[in-house]
């Protein structure tokens, strides 16, 4: 069955029903009888992905029977536009470091970078010691270097890449 998979098809099936949508698509007017399974597998993969819904009443003779109809779901319609949809604005990701994860992350570049170990070491021990509100600061101030260094870094990635 997965050599009935086919990109541009599930592309085709989800074009017609959002033009339907929030109605639901007769699927077999607009596709007509199929020779394969391939609606059927094509459909049944949109749905295990959340970007269409249907409902099939099972009968005797065919376990997977062909649905009648389809509706394009909101992550589907969000697949579908060039932005993202209201999935890219509302799908904010939260990154959380623990006040120790990140004194931990510092000690370990700190350990790792080149230098004197006597001035590794004393940068060690104040980090060490710092308190949470000035280690705050330093994530802080780390977070605004980071951005600002983003154009070399973005450079550094493509070379890295091969692009």
């Amino acid at each position: 069955m997965g050599e009935l998979l086919d990109r541009g098809f599930q592309r085709e099936i989800l074009h017609v029903v959002a033009n339907d949508y929030p109605s639901a698509s007769d699927i077999l007017a607009t596709f007509g009888p199929q020779s394969n399974n391939s609606l059927k597998v094509n459909l049944a993969y949109l749905r295990e992905h959340g970007l269409v819904e249907f409902n099939v009443h099972s009968n005797k003779d065919d376990q997977f029977p062909m649905p009648l109809q389809a509706v394009i779901t909101a992550k589907g319609l969000d697949f579908l536009s060039d932005d993202g949809g209201l999935s890219a604005i509302l799908g904010v990701v939260t990154v959380q470091f623990s006040e120790e994860q990140f004194r931990k992350l510092l000690l370990e570049k700190i350990s790792a970078a080149d230098g004197a170990a006597e001035d590794k070491s004393a940068i060690i021990q104040a980090i060490e010691e710092m308190p949470t509100n000035a280690l705050n600061e330093v994530f802080s101030r780390a977070v605004d270097w980071g951005i600002e260094q983003a154009p070399e870094a973005l450079g550094a990635l493509q070379s890295a890449l091969g692009l």
